[in-house]
């Protein structure tokens, strides 16, 4: 057994036998039997508790959530990327229309904490996270991420890794996602250099609050919240503590 797998079944057990339930794609070309439709529609099966989960057009492809799981495992694990310290968030909805699992690496492995260049107090956790659908509410993407430590809010930022970001379509090979993992190493280098540059970047009283009112898009209330979100003072910030409003505030 693989070793994220085996880490879900003793941390999450209820929640992986969950997301592992059989599901099928069938065609439809009628609704009660009495009306044909033009073009046949496509439903996602819950084949366990006999429910339908989403319908969906010809050109979506099912991927069950059991195979994005073994097939991250297995790329983990291949890569040699240790998880043994890691810490692990996954989430299944009941009615098994989203899935979603992130993994933030320990101090043990290659992706330890890192130390920012300007304050070593200020450290960001590295992690990857998977999503993913049967409804299409979420199209399926892996990407690494990033938690900054020191501020209250925990910012956090996400890098597609290698553009691993797709919606369920049948010319989309998930096989070709894990394959990108084995560049993780550079993909967490350019994270950690895209927000040593936003910290580097000062700011006056005046950009913070061209910036926000920008992203604020007219709205005073939003232009409010993020200056309540602003760990720092107005007159001394930078692009990185405008960037940690921001994504508190979404």
């Amino acid at each position: 057994m693989t070793t994220l797998v085996n880490k879900l079944q003793e941390q999450y057990e209820s929640q992986y036998q969950h997301s592992i339930t059989p599901v099928e794609l069938r065609q439809l070309n009628s609704v009660e039997t009495d009306f044909v439709l033009n073009k046949p529609s496509y439903a996602v099966l819950d084949t366990e508790n006999n429910k339908a989960i989403h319908l969906h057009g010809a050109n979506y492809q099912l991927i069950p959530y059991e195979r994005i799981l073994t097939g991250l495992s297995n790329a983990l694990d291949e890569y040699n990327i240790d998880i043994s310290d890691s810490s692990i968030k996954f989430k299944v909805a009941d009615d098994l229309s989203y899935m979603r699992l992130r993994i933030m690496f320990g101090d043990q492995g290659d992706f330890k904490t890192y130390s920012m260049k300007y304050n070593s107090d200020d450290k960001l956790k590295l992690g990857v996270e998977v999503v993913s659908s049967y409804d299409a509410s979420i199209i399926y993407q892996l990407r690494a991420m990033f938690l900054r430590l020191i501020c209250a809010n925990g910012m956090k930022a996400f890098e597609n890794i290698n553009s691993s970001m797709n919606k369920h379509v049948r010319k989309f090979n998930i096989d070709n996602t894990f394959v990108k993992l084995k560049d993780l190493n550079k993909t967490f280098s350019n994270l950690q250099n895209t927000v040593e540059v936003y910290q580097s970047v000062e700011l006056t009283k005046s950009d913070v609050e061209s910036l926000f009112k920008k992203f604020a898009n007219k709205s005073e209330s939003k232009y409010h919240l993020l200056t309540d979100v602003l760990e720092t003072d107005i007159n001394n910030s930078t692009l990185y503590d405008v960037y940690n409003a921001l994504t508190n505030l979404i």
